[in-house]
């Protein structure tokens, strides 16, 4: 389901959520279903899909499953629009990501919760703790890490990382990239997210970076929501010429990164110069 990721790095098969997005749907329909509980199985008998519709509209959660009985994903709907949050899994029970939707757009967490205090009827979702998983996926990146710098890149390693390298420049001048320490600025009135932390969480994590000797660091693919927030889930960072401050960044990078929605790029990868990191 998923695509391998860089030569000598751990990748996962991970769960495609299709063309899921603001303006649209998992129903597709083209007349008014009918009110009640819609399921579906596989050809064995296991869920495959199953969501409610009340007065013509879709309500509730909607989830899809693997074939093996664990969640692929699930959406929270309220009067047929998208609103709450929103889940997705790995076949073997490993949480990828979330975020969260209001009145069908993406919006921060802290903005649905501050929509939650204002509107009675609107979803509320209580924080969950993952399991040791996503410990183990940290531990087999920083171990491939590990082993990749005894045995030395290979020739074709060496390309990718000039590849990756251009990439990045590219993603950086993007007009939904701005520098960090910019972005989360003095001048930005507005509220500012960087995965799941805060902005001053943000300012705290480029300060120790910049110590361990990263040269710049950018926030790449910004969206903003109704009222203006602005949030991001990725980073992207000048890396310094001396190794040992690379390690340094990698290992503090490990512990905040998550597979990128889609699950077809690692959750931190490291060219010659650049490393990104996707965050939950």
């Amino acid at each position: 389901m998923g695509r391998s990721g860089a030569p000598g790095r751990p990748h996962r098969s991970v769960p495609s959520l299709g063309n899921i997005g603001m303006k649209q749907t998992p129903v597709e329909q083209t007349q008014v279903p009918e009110d009640g509980v819609h399921r579906t199985t596989f050809p064995d008998g296991k869920p495959s899909e199953e969501y409610t519709i009340k007065n013509g509209k879709e309500h509730g959660m909607h989830r899809r499953w693997h074939e093996n009985g664990q969640v692929s994903y699930e959406i929270s709907y309220y009067h047929g629009k998208m609103n709450g949050r929103m889940r997705w899994w790995a076949e073997d029970g490993m949480l990828y990501g979330q975020r969260y939707y209001f009145d069908g757009r993406p919006i921060s967490k802290k903005g649905y919760q501050a929509k939650c205090q204002m509107i009675q009827g609107l979803p509320r979702f209580a924080d969950e703790k993952t399991s040791n998983t996503l410990g183990n996926y940290v531990r087999r990146l920083r171990k491939a890490k590990r082993e990749q710098g005894k045995m030395g890149p290979s020739a074709e390693q060496i390309e990718e990382e000039r590849w990756f390298d251009g990439q990045c420049k590219a993603e950086a001048k993007q007009r939904t990239s701005k520098v960090l320490i910019s972005w989360l600025g003095k001048g930005a009135k507005q509220e500012r997210e960087l995965g799941e932390l805060s902005k001053s969480e943000a300012f705290r994590l480029a300060r120790k970076l910049f110590g361990m000797g990263a040269v710049r660091i950018w926030v790449t693919n910004i969206e903003r929501d109704e009222d203006g927030a602005q949030y991001s889930r990725r980073l992207i960072i000048a890396l310094p010429d001396a190794s040992p401050k690379r390690s340094k960044i990698y290992e503090l990078c490990a512990e905040l990164a998550r597979p990128f929605i889609g699950g077809s790029a690692p959750a931190i990868r490291v060219g010659k110069r650049f490393m990104s990191v996707s965050l939950l």
